[in-house]
């Protein structure tokens, strides 16, 4: 490395700035790994029973990916090369283009959330059956999350697209450290514009899928929820409709419209700052210097999608557990350590709670359920068998597929 860097380096080989972006990078890039990791580790272990299930099957795709893409993050701007006096990294461009691979597979990730929102959106509102979804629509599904990325990613690393000295490696160009960048919008990326281009436009299309699925999906089950309220006002009097607790049906109904909401909302904050790059990319760009809090936000909040969707995975886990025990004080650590980690000892302390839970007024059709799997869970059922089974539901019941059938079934 010689001569002088042609611009100022907000993240200078010794300033605080740079070891506060390498810190929070690695560890957000941590918590987003560790998440996606125990979703895994959640699905693999539940084996086949977990595995059937197409939601599952989407979320653990989009954790394998995060996986990669949080460890890559997560290393910084130590794999970024050492070629011009502006790097301010401890890799070479062997390093750089492995880590912008990964960087840029994790596009992958917001494509498996428009794929869930889509999900949600035909056994929901659709009625389309599972056996349906599986054959014709799951293959594309994963092929339309996996294959874009993937293939891009092959050509950038094998045209060495990857390349950047004062950030994490992803699509760039040496000039931006010579300072020969030619004017104009996206100079700096070289000959890899083409490459950002089709990465906007990729991502831009998952954010209009998802966001246009979550309002259909909600005015649906709020449809669904008003009919079902009205079928159990008819039935028994406005006080005990009060005090009851919802349906298996609205449980359902309710968990899955969070769900849903939840995986939408991490996308969303997940890449909110680089829409936020893209809206100023003219003043942020222009003079080739970005300030240092710029990297360091940056580096908290992207590669964060792991850790958002843990909680959206295990909400409705640790919901249908609260449900099971009829206790909401139950903590959400308690919970999710009783859940992944202390199965044994959660059936013992599953039958305390029962047993303690029948003191409050349950409606007869849940005690009348609760009786008869005390009975046999022992037999036929593992904890996690009925945890399982209590927010999975996927819609599969003829009753709830359609507001038409509810509807119908009211009248």
């Amino acid at each position: 490395m010689s001569g002088q860097c042609p611009f100022e380096q907000p993240l200078s080989r010794d300033s605080t700035e740079r070891v506060i972006f390498i810190s929070v990078s690695a560890f957000s890039g941590f918590l987003s790994l560790s998440g996606s990791s125990l979703i895994i580790y959640h699905i693999l272990r539940g084996g086949r029973n977990r595995l059937s299930r197409i939601r599952n099957r989407l979320v653990l795709g989009m954790s394998i990916v995060d996986v990669f893409y949080s460890a890559a993050f997560g290393l910084s701007i130590i794999p970024s090369p050492q070629v011009t006096s502006c790097s301010i990294g401890m890799g070479n461009l062997s390093t750089c283009t492995a880590q912008g691979f990964f960087m840029h597979l994790g596009m992958a990730v917001p494509a498996y959330n428009a794929m869930l929102s889509l999900f949600f959106l035909m056994t929901i509102c659709y009625n389309m059956d599972q056996n349906t979804i599986v054959r014709t629509y799951e293959p594309f599904m994963h092929a339309y999350a996996v294959l874009p990325p993937l293939i891009t990613a092959i050509i950038g690393a094998k045209k060495k697209l990857f390349f950047n000295e004062i950030a994490p490696c992803w699509v760039g160009d040496i000039c931006r450290s010579l300072g020969t960048c030619e004017e104009g919008w996206g100079a700096e990326f070289g000959n890899g514009k083409w490459l950002v281009i089709c990465t906007y436009i990729f991502t831009g299309t998952n954010v209009i899928v998802a966001a246009s699925c979550m309002p259909i999906i909600y005015m649906v089950l709020q449809k669904i929820n008003k009919a079902t309220r009205r079928h159990a006002f008819r039935s028994v009097n406005y006080t005990d409709v009060q005090n009851q607790r919802p349906s298996q049906i609205e449980f359902a109904a309710s968990e899955s419209l969070k769900q849903a909401f939840l995986y939408f909302a991490a996308f969303s904050v997940t890449y909110t700052w680089s829409f936020v790059d893209i809206v100023f990319y003219k003043p942020l760009h222009t003079s080739l210097r970005l300030p240092g809090w710029y990297y360091i936000v940056w580096g908290a909040t992207f590669p964060l999608q792991g850790f958002w969707n843990f909680f959206a995975y295990t909400r409705p886990i640790v919901s249908a557990y609260r449900r099971r025990e009829n206790d909401n004080t139950i903590s959400y650590i308690f919970a999710i350590r009783t859940i992944f980690f202390n199965m044994s000892n959660g059936e013992s302390f599953i039958g305390g709670r029962r047993r303690r839970s029948r003191a409050f007024d349950v409606p007869s059709e849940v005690a009348v359920r609760d009786n008869s799997s005390a009975a046999t869970a022992a037999d036929h059922h593992s904890f996690q068998d009925e945890i399982d089974e209590c927010y999975e539901s996927d819609f599969d019941d003829s009753e709830f597929n359609t507001e038409d059938s509810l509807e119908s079934s009211i009248q």
